[in-house]
């Protein structure tokens, strides 16, 4: 191998004689100087790539030079290169080329056979087909239409534009090793039919009224004053009670003080009741039913009532 890099111009200056040999459809461009002073200078570029060991790069400079002026040496250089930098796609687009070019012999021979063996396991190819005038990227990269693209095994999004950019199609293909992929554009999928908007909600009427808060308010309030009426009329008819047996003055004087408070108690829990009624029904912002309210307000307990206007 590295009698090849030794030969660096000497190897291009002879290119037309091995271009003939090797049987390059593009030889006919070993006589164009500009192609051979490139060629040259691209030989020489991997040469030096090699020996600070960018395999990687000295794989392209030779594989560019041997494209411009075909030529075995360039070829072989570019191969072992690709193998050494473990370049599974540049290896085996390589591979291609040098099968291509007819019967392989010698070293040319040997470097085709290492790099299908130690690379040609990871790699397949993806041909597009039925798309003749469009643009085709695989994986992100634009490639060509004509012939298999050599790609790594696994799965790979090749897109198409078809008319000039006016429609494009996705499609995913897994490739597996030494197998090929055929690919066409296939029609995106049709977008399912969009579901129909729901009605608008309907706008509830602003209510008016006052909150909830001030019936139950007014419940609690003729709660309250409810009990004080009955606990005031216990008292009054306890006292009532005492008064018809022992008919004391301080007796009676009790008595007709609680006899008083309950009658007043008893006005204002009455007031409470119809207000609390009416500011349920009439004046409160129900949003719903509101409850039933069961059950009513004694104003006594057991047989002890109150006894409106009777004196002691």
């Amino acid at each position: 191998m590295g009698a090849v890099g030794d030969r660096r111009g000497a190897i291009l200056a002879t290119a037309l004689a091995l271009a003939g040999v090797a049987g390059a459809p593009s030889s006919a461009r070993a006589d164009d100087p500009r192609a051979l002073k490139e060629a040259s200078a691209l030989f020489d570029g991997g040469v030096q790539a090699r020996k600070r060991g960018d395999q990687h790069e000295a794989a392209l400079m030779f594989a560019r030079a041997d494209e411009l002026v075909p030529d075995p040496a360039a070829l072989e250089a570019a191969l072992r290169a690709a193998v050494l930098a473990d370049e599974a796609v540049l290896g085996m687009k390589l591979v291609a080329r040098a099968e291509g070019r007819g019967p392989l012999e010698g070293a040319i021979a040997d470097a085709v056979q290492e790099a299908r063996t130690k690379l040609g396991g990871r790699v397949g190819t993806i041909s597009v087909v039925g798309c003749h005038e469009c643009r085709v990227w695989v994986d992100g990269t634009l490639v060509t239409t004509e012939g298999p693209q050599w790609v790594t095994t696994g799965a790979h999004d090749v897109v198409f534009e078809v008319d000039g950019g006016a429609s494009t199609a996705r499609v995913s293909v897994r490739v597996e090793a030494g197998r090929n992929v055929d690919v066409t554009p296939a029609a995106s999928p049709a977008a399912p039919p969009a579901a129909p908007a729901a009605p608008p909600a309907p706008i509830a009427p602003a209510s008016t009224g006052l909150s909830p808060f001030w019936f139950w308010a007014g419940l609690g309030a003729t709660t309250v004053t409810g009990s004080i009426t009955v606990g005031l009329a216990v008292r009054t008819r306890a006292l009532h009670q005492s008064f018809l047996h022992e008919e004391r003055p301080e007796l009676a004087d009790d008595g007709r003080t609680f006899q008083n408070a309950t009658n007043v108690m008893a006005l204002v829990t009455a007031a409470l009741v119809l207000t609390t009624a009416g500011i349920g029904i009439f004046a409160v912002r129900w949003t719903q039913q509101p409850p039933p309210v069961s059950g009513a307000i004694s104003l006594g307990t057991g047989r002890a009532t109150v006894l409106l206007g009777k004196s002691f």
